[in-house]
């Protein structure tokens, strides 16, 4: 320090060359750190901890820092490794001294004291079990410390997994490295303390940022940031979503996905949340985690976990978050004058010149006899002529038999059939009868066991089978009804008598690939976006033309043009009737009145006319919301022909004996649809506009599947094969499902029992289904199913038929006259 200023300073002199400092150092690196104030850690002795108070620092000096001792020293400009008192400044011996910038005098973040830590971490691993809480699955201390910052600045900020470092890894690099000092000018008082720098870790296998993101789950829930179960909510979200099966055409979800949508996550968060991060009281759930919640649903972030097209390139790699790649290799460079191998080369090309005049190589394949058949379709000497038609299958080659120096485009032609090729072709895929190839095994050996075994061994299984899951459901009654307090509001009335813990757990049982179902049922199911692949259904994609981000811009306009149809609508004969249902839904609870003030699509209500029947249907099309669902399976039921199938898989297996009677019968599923409910956000989301009788409209909120949507669809039919799934493998009931029919076939001596369980199947799962009328017919040899009439009276001859209703017959020859009499037909006409 200069002489003008030696008076005003107060220096501790420490000779680092002195043993007595070496001891005292020694002895304090050995002593355990209890240290909280950043007085204590400025200060240059253990013997003497006095603050180091300088004046202002003259232009021609700059502060240098001891990185060992920390003790601060004055240093010339234009001087590198003399001190002001003139002694060395050895990095060799004592260190790197380092120049203590403005940059470095700043506000050091706020922390978490070290005792608090302690206190905290102890009382966590009691409460958070199933983790080590060591190692890999411990948080470092800087990373409570930035969440703590955050909670106390109340300003979200993102922390990316790729700097959620561990304890371990912070203490190597803390005796490896140097800590950067932060100094603070308080009233003349220098105060140093360590800046805790959130260091980079490698997050490019699944394990290791699975195990970031648990630390970081770890830290936001020791400082009440956010709950560790709330977190793991999303964290699971996210792998579930990377471990999912890759559908057709397809990539699979990768790891920058997943850090792009964590990333998306909080800064919607940062963007949108505007109150404060602590609970208004002591022991309150951390406002975030309702806020997490609510956006693990939204479309902003499931956007980024979608699976993306083949060929489609994402850019979603961020800056501090970039997965680990191999560096790409060097390709080596051929030295002058060699001669590069050909390679494979076909023994067919052998001696041949492989390449063009210009140098340029000419394809082998192309070359090879038993090459695939290849047209020019067009050459030019400044490029090759593209067939937009076979854009896909088109492969650029540059060959000498162009006739000319430019390129050319060869394509793959595919050539229509000649008829008699076309019906040779028909012919080679069988008769559909055949369709008894596709039957299952299982189904192989219930319909064996239906005409060969005794009926008392079926009656032995069903009814184990009934007295497991009796006794089990009793066992669950106060789960039930736990988990019924738990629905959302709208969907109590809706579900209300159905046993879905029992229901799954019997799916888990029978090793159904769709447990899942049960999980949507309880939360309702999605109408927009895509729907699950179940494993039920073959593999199938059908990409939404529109996101649910995009429907939602769109809504204002779609919606102002639903409305604007119903009040220019003139009055129908049925307004008064579908006006009446709609308020007969209100009140059972399948819809809610809306306002319409909240954000929403609104889709068209109007009643469809079908024979003596009047079917309301929702119009979810004219509002976008079908266009907003995708698919990941094409959706099959079991029809007539499955149904036929069977009838003749058991006439061939009793080929030279005698086939038992056999008769059925349809049950009937009542109010399908209306049994299951959307889930909370699209109960607001999605409206219905239903015609007021005499002009206007009213706006109601969709409650229970409504008939007319894509989604709706999609998720009956997911519970009806479940149910389905239960009877033939739980009960061993031989029967087909269409939607909400389920055509049962028994032998005539089982009928009672087959009805009985079928009926106590329905009963112990709480599906309502018509038990009376016209819809709940005895079994018979004749039945009827799906509009036809099912005759097996003959079935002990070998022979069985299938006609239609006499009704049908009727409509079809009236629909086939007035076609005749007209010479023409609308395609709609042909579909009846």
């Amino acid at each position: 320090v200069t002489n003008q200023n030696r008076e005003s300073a107060e220096i501790i002199e420490v000779d680092p060359d002195s043993p007595k400092r070496e001891e005292e150092d020694n002895a304090s690196s050995e002593a355990p750190d209890t240290s909280t104030s950043s007085d204590e850690s400025a200060a240059v002795l253990s013997g003497a901890r006095r603050p180091l108070r300088v004046p202002t620092v003259p232009d021609s000096l700059k502060l240098v820092q001891h990185t060992k001792l920390r003790t601060l020293h004055c240093m010339e400009k234009e001087h590198q490794l003399i001190l002001l008192c003139g002694r060395k400044a050895v990095p060799e011996r004592y260190g790197v001294v380092e120049e203590v910038t403005a940059g470095d005098v700043t506000e050091p973040g706020k922390t978490l004291p070290f005792i608090e830590k302690q206190r905290r971490l102890r009382a966590q691993q009691t409460r958070i079990t199933g983790i080590s809480h060591k190692h890999e699955q411990q948080a470092s201390h800087a990373l409570i410390d930035a969440a703590f910052n955050i909670l106390e600045t109340g300003a979200v900020v993102y922390l990316p997994p790729s700097k959620c470092g561990s304890r371990d890894a912070e203490i190597q690099s803390e005796a490896k490295n140097k800590q950067k000092q932060l100094l603070t000018l308080e009233q003349g008082t220098i105060k140093a303390t360590a800046s805790d720098a959130l260091v980079s870790v490698d997050i490019g296998t699944e394990m290791k940022l699975m195990y970031a993101l648990q630390r970081r789950g770890l830290a936001f829930d020791l400082v009440n940031l956010v709950s560790w179960p709330v977190h793991m909510e999303w964290v699971n979200k996210l792998f579930r979503a990377l471990m999912s099966e890759a559908v057709p055409g397809f990539n699979s979800i990768t790891l920058q996905q997943l850090l792009r949508a964590d990333q998306e996550l909080f800064l919607t968060i940062a963007a949108e949340f505007d109150g404060s991060l602590k609970g208004a009281n002591v022991g309150d759930p951390p406002p975030l985690d309702a806020v997490i919640q609510r956006l693990m649903n939204d479309p902003r972030i499931n956007i980024h976990l979608t699976p993306t097209a083949r060929g489609e390139k994402r850019s979603i790699q961020q800056e501090g978050d970039k997965v680990s790649n191999p560096p790409p290799k060097k390709q080596k460079q051929p030295k002058p004058g060699a001669q590069r191998s050909p390679g494979q080369l076909p023994s067919e090309l052998t001696g041949l010149r492989l390449k063009t005049k210009d140098g340029k190589p000419i394809c082998w394949k192309r070359n090879l006899k038993q090459g695939e058949l290849a047209f020019v379709i067009g050459f030019f000497s400044s490029g090759w002529n593209r067939d937009d038609t076979a854009q896909k299958s088109r492969t650029v080659v540059v060959d000498e038999r162009c006739g000319t120096d430019g390129q050319c485009e060869v394509v793959n032609i595919g050539i229509p059939r000649e008829p008699s090729e076309f019906i040779q072709e028909a012919l080679n895929k069988g008769h559909p009868r055949d369709i008894i190839a596709n039957i299952r095994d299982a189904e192989r050996d219930l319909l064996l066991n239906l005409v060969h075994q005794p009926c008392s061994v079926r009656f032995q299984k069903r009814a184990a089978f009934m007295k497991k899951w009796l006794k089990r459901s009793l066992e669950l009654k106060e789960s039930e009804q736990k988990l019924r307090d738990s629905l959302a509001p709208h969907l109590v009335p809706i579900l209300m008598g159905k046993r879905l813990l029992l229901w799954k757990e019997i799916l888990i049982d029978l090793a159904y690939s769709d447990v899942a179902v049960i999980d949507d049922v309880v939360k309702g199911f999605a109408l927009t976006g895509w729907a699950p692949q179940t494993g039920v259904f073959h593999k199938h994609v059908r990409k939404p033309s529109l996101t649910t981000q995009e429907l939602r811009k769109r809504a204002a306009g779609l919606n102002a043009a639903v409305t604007g149809s119903l009040e220019n609508s003139t009055e129908g004969p049925h307004d008064q009737y579908a006006w009446d249902e709609t308020m007969e839904e209100v009140q059972k609870g399948w819809l809610g009145v809306s306002d319409g003030s909240s954000e929403c699509v609104i889709a068209k209500r109007f009643p469809l006319v079908q024979g003596s029947k009047v079917r309301l249907i929702d119009d979810f099309s004219i509002c976008g919301a079908n266009s907003a669902y995708g698919m990941t399976e094409k959706l099959r039921v079991q029809s007539i022909d499955e149904l036929r199938a069977y009838l003749a898989y058991i006439l061939d297996s009793t080929e030279g004996a005698a086939c038992p009677a056999l008769v059925g019968r349809t049950f009937d599923l009542k109010h399908a649809y209306k049994q299951f409910g959307v889930d909370e956000w699209r109960s607001k989301f999605l409206n219905i506009a239903a015609r007021k009788p005499g002009g206007s409209y009213g706006l109601f909120k969709v409650y229970a599947l409504p008939f007319g949507a894509s989604g709706s669809v999609t998720s009956f039919l997911r519970v009806a094969c479940s149910i389905a799934y239960i009877g033939t493998y739980g009960l061993d009931i031989t029967w087909t499902s269409f939607f909400d029919d389920f055509t049962v076939l028994c032998t005539q001596e089982e009928a009672d029992n087959v009805g009985w369980y079928v009926e106590s199947l329905f009963k112990l799962l709480g599906v309502e289904y018509a038990a009376t009328g016209d819809k709940a017919p005895p079994f018979q040899s004749a039945f009827k199913s799906l509009g036809l009439i099912i005759d097996v009276s003959t079935v002990t001859s070998g022979t069985f038929s299938i006609q239609h209703t006499s009704k049908r017959r009727d409509e079809l020859l009236n629909s086939l006259r007035s076609i005749l009499k007209a010479a023409a037909a609308a395609p709609k006409e042909l579909e009846r």
